[in-house]
């Protein structure tokens, strides 16, 4: 860390030196490991070895649903889809009712184009929290896009908008959809037109 160059480089250094000492105190504490994942990940952009440090957070305690989700997620962009799959699999054997994994798991599923699982999860997200914005933002785009059911993900990104207003990712997706649906009625009207 001693080449770090620039007040972003620097900030990130500093982090690290932080929770790496904060490790070096208290080795057993698995929020130490999560957090130097988190600073690499972040800063240095070093997935693998951030994936190392949420793999050493997840051993120290089972029960850390963030350090497995990193994990997970750390695992799919480095192009390791069916290691991340496995992971989020494992975590949910564990930890069954949390949303934040079970969300994320249902979106790498669509990602990989296992949609009838997907589906399942995101479904079963909806039973447990009917207004869970992440979910409802994910499983709106698959019910638009591979469904074709815009007025249903409008719906949904309505509600997911409601509850979080500053996010811009569903104010985005929202007028896509809105788009989707106008031109889906001109395109059918323009249809019926040349039918009569």
């Amino acid at each position: 860390w001693s080449l770090c160059i620039g007040e972003e480089k620097f900030i990130c250094c500093q982090s690290m030196t932080h929770v790496s000492r904060a490790a070096a105190i208290e080795p057993e504490n698995p929020d130490h490991y999560f957090n130097l994942g988190r600073v690499l990940g972040s800063c240095g952009k070093d997935r693998k070895t951030a994936a190392y440090f949420f793999t050493i957070a997840k051993s120290l305690d089972p029960y850390h649903a963030t350090s497995w989700n990193s994990l997970a997620l750390s695992q799919f962009y480095l192009k390791q889809a069916d290691l991340a799959v496995k992971t989020f699999r494992d975590a949910l054997m564990l930890i069954p009712d949390n949303l934040e994994l079970r969300s994320n798991f249902a979106t790498v599923l669509q990602m990989k184009g296992e949609i009838d699982e997907a589906t399942y999860h995101y479904e079963a997200l909806l039973k447990m929290d009917p207004h869970h914005a992440q979910t409802l933002c994910s499983y709106s785009t698959m019910i638009s896009q591979r469904y074709q059911d815009h007025k249903r993900a409008l719906e949904m990104l309505r509600l997911a908008s409601r509850l979080e207003p500053s996010v811009s990712e569903i104010h985005s997706r929202l007028r896509r959809v809105e788009h989707e649906l106008r031109n889906g009625v001109a395109s059918r009207l323009v249809q019926e037109d040349r039918k009569q």
